[in-house]
């Protein structure tokens, strides 16, 4: 317990300024709790390294968590608000369209996987968790042009790569 009050004193404001610069709409001292609430949940925390960076890598774990916790409620609540305004949706849903469904899953995640890891990342956040060029180019700090170009390309990419599993699955 000495140990993680330590650490908070001697790493609360850099870990707040790193926050800050990083992520415009998300309130560190929030982030900083959950950080030091997980540390002190640890059984084996780290003693050596670079202590600073590692509390940094789990803010920015933290942060995403909370920013996929949003997506999800909000995914949630639109689809509940959408089968009370279509009350027959699920009712119409047959086996076929469930495994077709499937099916286009799984070959957007091998899509997924075949892309470098800086397009994969930008097709996560822009496709799936709805996040504008503007958003994405705050969050890595890159020009919104640069950023709308490389989302436009990564898209691309993958639709040509799911067209190009579904000619190898035929």
């Amino acid at each position: 317990m000495v140990l993680v009050e330590e650490l908070y004193r001697i790493h609360v404001e850099n870990l707040h300024a790193y926050i800050r610069s990083r992520y415009h709409d998300v309130e560190p001292a929030e982030t900083i709790q959950a950080v030091f609430l997980k540390l002190l949940k640890m059984t084996n925390p780290p003693t050596n390294g670079n202590l600073g960076a590692y509390l940094c890598r789990m803010a920015d774990s933290e942060v995403m968590n909370r920013y996929r916790r949003k997506s999800n409620r909000q995914v949630l609540e639109g689809a509940d608000e959408q089968a009370d305004d279509h009350p027959a949706l699920w009712e119409t849903i047959t086996p076929e369209q469930i495994a077709a469904d499937r099916h286009e899953l799984t070959l957007a995640i091998m899509a997924l996987e075949k892309m470098p890891k800086y397009q994969r990342k930008l097709v996560l956040m822009y496709g799936y968790g709805d996040l504008t060029c503007a958003e994405i180019a705050r969050r890595l700090g890159a020009p919104e042009r640069k950023v709308r170009r490389h989302v436009s390309k990564a898209m691309a990419d993958l639709q040509r790569l799911i067209s190009e599993l579904k000619t190898e699955d035929a």
